[in-house]
């Protein structure tokens, strides 16, 4: 994609350098095909669930300031007169 600047799109990400895995043995005979789709690379679920923990954590931080940003234009709203 082009770089024109900030698209909107929250995401959470690393800037940790790619480090690729080394080889060792395996207790465990695995299947062919019974790979996991990571390209070799694997997962980690300590990565994930952090990942995933941090992005949990901007939404509620989103809705909280979304709810604190109404709560303030009601209660500006209920300061006016109607006349």
């Amino acid at each position: 994609a082009p770089r024109l600047g900030p698209i909107g799109v929250t995401c959470v990400f690393s800037r940790e350098p790619m480090t690729r895995p080394v080889a060792g043995d395996c207790a465990v005979d695995v299947a062919p095909g019974a790979a996991l789709a990571c390209h070799g690379y694997g997962s980690s679920v300590a990565v994930t669930a952090t990942f995933g923990m941090v992005a949990a954590g901007w939404v509620l931080q989103a809705l909280q300031a979304a709810r604190a940003a109404g709560d303030m234009a009601s209660r500006a709203g209920a300061g006016r007169s109607r006349a």
